[in-house]
């Protein structure tokens, strides 16, 4: 009898082992442990402010998701074409002296995971230190307040361009976590960051490449085409 039982034992203690090995291994892991162990606090201390935490931990989870989908491996390197960075939304795009712009916001339910949107090499991230104002768009024009915070990260090309992403700060979007580092191989679709409650992603794309999108558009962040080289 004992023969029998120890199998599935065994089975069911390797299948958890590797579940929670998998979750920790996960960059947003921390976040998320230090957010459930405030709920159970929450629940211990006073119940109906428990219950509140705990829909507020659910709902955390579900935006710091990350899609157990992943590209293929022939397809990871390839630079011909820059992805959207994010779930979401194209709410406007637009062109400079050196290149074009693509802003991008995802939804309330939306996963709050940022990717890389090309493979490359992480040259330069920079944390700027400032306020949380309302990014507006007056006129036509997309308006960003220079003094609010920001995360700008630097992906370099194998072409030499640079593609550079900035995570912009707003009244509502306080917490932005990096997952990477300076000199780092990025692949296409791989974790860079994760912002709560719905951050401004600005993609800056080299002139090299022309844009195949447009406003309103909806994206599957590392998926979705955004620009290709032209």
């Amino acid at each position: 009898m004992a023969e029998d039982t120890k199998t599935p034992l065994h089975t069911a203690y390797t299948g958890l082992s590797e579940m929670i090995a998998s979750k920790i291994a996960e960059p947003i892991f921390p976040v998320k442990a230090v957010a459930g162990c405030i709920c159970v606090a929450a629940i211990i201390l006073y119940l109906p402010l428990g219950v509140i935490m705990f829909g507020g931990f659910l709902y955390l989870h579900l935006i710091l998701r990350i899609p157990a989908g992943a590209i293929s491996s022939a397809d990871s390197g390839k630079q011909e074409v820059l992805c959207a960075p994010i779930d979401g939304q194209i709410i406007y795009s637009g062109s400079t002296d050196t290149g074009h712009f693509v802003v991008f916001r995802p939804q309330f339910f939306d996963s709050h995971i940022i990717y890389s949107p090309v493979a490359g090499e992480l040259g330069q991230h920079i944390h700027f230190s400032g306020r949380f104002d309302k990014i507006e768009k007056n006129a036509g024009r997309f308006d960003v307040p220079e003094q609010n915070m920001r995360h700008e990260y630097s992906i370099e090309l194998a072409s030499e361009h640079i593609l550079r992403l900035d995570i912009i700060a707003t009244p509502l979007n306080r917490l932005i976590t990096s997952f990477v580092d300076e000199g780092m191989m990025l692949e296409r679709r791989e974790p860079m960051a994760a912002s709560i409650l719905r951050p401004v992603i600005i993609m800056h794309v080299p002139q090299s490449y022309q844009l195949d999108c447009r406003v309103l558009q909806r994206c599957v962040g590392g998926d979705t085409p955004i620009a290709r080289l032209s």
